[in-house]
C-alpha cells in the first residue's frame, strides 16, 4: 500500500469514529446533560474533547501554569487559528463559550454547542454586545470556567490581530481571573502546522478531512499567569492578554501593548506575575 492510500484509509477510518464519537456527544447532552451537576457536565465534556483530539490523531502538549479542574470564574483568553481550539478549551476545562451566530446553524455540532453553554453573538448588530457580556457575567459569577477568542476572526497562526476588549468588560464585572492563552499547532518535527487552520471560506467538513488526512498534528497550549480583572480597565485587560500570549508566540506586536513600562506599572498595582522563558512555545 502506497503512502497516500495508507493516509486516505487512516483518514477514513477517523472520520468514522468522529461520527460515533458525535452521535455519544449527542446522546450525552439529550439523557444526561439535563439532570445533571455542572461538575458533571463539565466532566463529561472535558472527557469528550480529549477524545475527539485522540481520535483526529492530535497530540495535546500543555505548557505553564494551567487552571485546575476546579477553578471557579475563570476567563480563559486565546489566539484563534481552527475551530479546534473550542475543543482544546473544553480539554482542559472551559465549559462556556462565545461564538459567531453562523456557527448555530452548523449540522449537529451547532446545536451540541447551544446545549452545552455557548453564548452566540450577532456581529452585525452593534450593539449586541451588551447582551453577550450580560450572559458572560453571569457565567462567570456563577463559578464557570468560560473561554473567549478577542481577535474575533481566525488567522494562520503565525501573527496576532487586534484584541476587541468588548467581553472583558464581563470579566471585571464578575470580579473572575482572566488566563491568557496562547495556540499553535505543530507537525510532529516541530516545524508550524496549517493542517487545522480554518480560513476564510473554509467549511467544516473540509477542514475535518484536511486535519484526518494530516500525519500527525500537535496542538501547543502555553499558559500565561493569570490576571485579576479587579479595578482593571478592559483595554488594559485586552492589552496585557494580548501581550502575554505575543510573547509565548515570540510574534512582535505594536508598541503600545508591548510597552515595558505599561506592563511594569499595572503589574506594580495589581501584583500580576510575569512570564516565564520556558513557556514560549514558538
Amino acid at each position: 500500500m502506497t503512502e497516500t492510500m495508507w493516509r486516505l484509509t487512516i483518514a477514513v477510518i477517523r472520520l468514522v469514529r468522529v461520527t460515533g464519537h458525535l452521535v455519544r456527544g449527542l446522546l450525552t447532552v439529550v439523557i444526561i446533560f439535563p439532570g445533571a451537576t455542572d461538575e458533571i457536565r463539565s466532566g463529561h465534556m472535558r472527557r469528550w474533547s480529549r477524545s475527539l483530539l485522540d481520535i483526529l490523531g492530535i497530540e495535546r502538549s500543555l505548557t505553564g501554569v494551567m487552571p485546575t479542574e476546579t477553578e471557579k470564574s475563570t476567563l480563559l483568553v486565546a489566539n484563534h487559528v481552527s475551530w479546534l481550539d473550542v475543543v482544546a478549551q473544553m480539554s482542559v476545562g472551559a465549559t462556556a463559550f462565545v461564538a459567531k451566530s453562523e456557527v448555530r446553524q452548523w449540522p449537529v455540532i451547532g446545536w451540541m454547542a447551544q446545549q452545552t453553554g455557548t453564548t452566540f453573538i450577532e456581529r452585525s448588530r452593534r450593539h449586541d454586545i451588551a447582551r453577550v457580556n450580560d450572559a458572560l457575567t453571569q457565567t462567570l459569577a456563577a463559578g464557570a470556567c468560560a473561554a473567549i477568542f478577542p481577535e474575533g476572526t481566525t488567522t494562520d497562526g503565525t501573527r496576532l490581530l487586534q484584541f476587541h476588549s468588548g467581553l472583558f468588560e464581563a470579566a471585571r464585572d464578575a470580579h473572575a481571573r482572566v488566563w491568557p492563552v496562547a495556540i499553535r499547532y505543530r507537525h510532529a518535527d516541530g516545524t508550524i502546522s496549517h493542517a487545522a487552520d480554518f480560513l476564510g471560506d473554509a467549511s467544516l467538513l473540509s477542514s475535518l478531512w484536511r486535519i484526518a488526512l494530516a500525519p500527525s498534528v500537535r496542538i501547543c497550549m502555553a499558559f500565561a499567569a493569570p490576571l485579576s480583572a479587579h479595578d482593571r480597565l478592559r483595554r488594559d485587560m485586552a492589552a496585557l492578554s494580548r501581550g502575554r500570549i505575543a510573547a509565548l508566540l515570540r510574534i512582535e506586536q505594536a508598541p503600545l501593548e508591548s510597552h515595558p513600562m505599561r506592563e511594569s506599572a499595572v503589574r506594580r498595582r495589581h501584583g500580576g506575575a510575569g512570564l516565564s522563558a520556558q513557556q514560549h512555545i514558538a
